[in-house]
């Protein structure tokens, strides 16, 4: 006796990677069509519990490793506890992450009775809306941190700056954290604000004070960025908002 089965030749909409296809029906060889690039999940990179004060702060760094896809929106729940594992506080909250760049939130816990001791960051990944980036953010979306002084005394310190918006675009609401490092590349201190109404083409000066002393403060980092997602943080010409169509 014998049995032959019939095997259908593969084909670029079966629904099932096969023959020469570089992924799930595509592949410039057996397609024509390029697969697309897999999107990898938003990383914590670290979570700091900094002293602020008679207070603390946390600061957690999240990472995107993709260069086309941002996160227009990120649910999270930051939950610190002490050393008994007690519940310090809790912070539920949404954020975004842009492509291929680092995203800093700063929380500041104040009223705590114990000493925080542990920071959880937990992202909802059901819940991210992922978004592709069509344009080359470098080359369309840039800021500059300029004239950059960093006046630190034994009971406080003064920090001041201007950012510069070298982009083509102008912006509603712009994010700055800055960050003081000591002499072993340890962040020791944060501090974060906003600038509202940021043109194309202007620069403008901002200042931050840390009302306390932050042991071990020598050097300093500027991070600015702004939530390239958001139709109505794109302002036209004329002052209103208005959607940004290269996203």
């Amino acid at each position: 006796l014998g049995y032959r089965g019939v095997v259908p030749a593969p084909t670029c909409t079966d629904g099932v990677q096969n023959g020469a296809e570089d992924g799930l029906d595509c592949g410039a060889t057996a397609c024509g069509v390029l697969c697309a690039a897999p999107v990898l999940p938003l990383r914590v990179t670290s979570t700091a519990i900094l002293k602020a004060g008679a207070w603390y702060d946390v600061l957690v760094h999240l990472e995107n490793p993709n260069p086309l896809y941002g996160a227009s929106r990120v649910e999270y729940t930051l939950t610190v506890t002490d050393s008994t594992g007690a519940v310090v506080a809790t912070r539920p909250g949404s954020t975004y992450v842009n492509p291929a760049q680092p995203r800093y939130l700063l929380f500041p816990i104040t009223g705590a009775t114990t000493v925080p001791t542990k920071a959880e960051f937990r992202m909802n990944a059901s819940t991210v809306q992922w978004s592709a980036l069509t344009v080359d953010a470098k080359g369309d979306i840039q800021f500059g941190v300029r004239r950059e002084v960093l006046t630190p005394a034994s009971v406080s310190i003064h920090f001041e700056a201007a950012t510069l918006n070298q982009s083509r675009f102008s912006f509603d609401t712009v994010d700055i954290t800055v960050l003081l490092y000591d002499a072993r590349g340890t962040v020791v201190g944060a501090n974060a604000t906003t600038q509202r109404t940021l043109v194309s083409g202007e620069e403008r000066a901002f200042t931050m004070d840390w009302p306390f002393a932050v042991p071990g403060a020598m050097r300093v980092q500027t991070m600015v960025t702004t939530n390239v997602f958001a139709n109505d943080n794109f302002i036209r010409d004329y002052g209103s908002p208005g959607s940004f169509e290269g996203f």
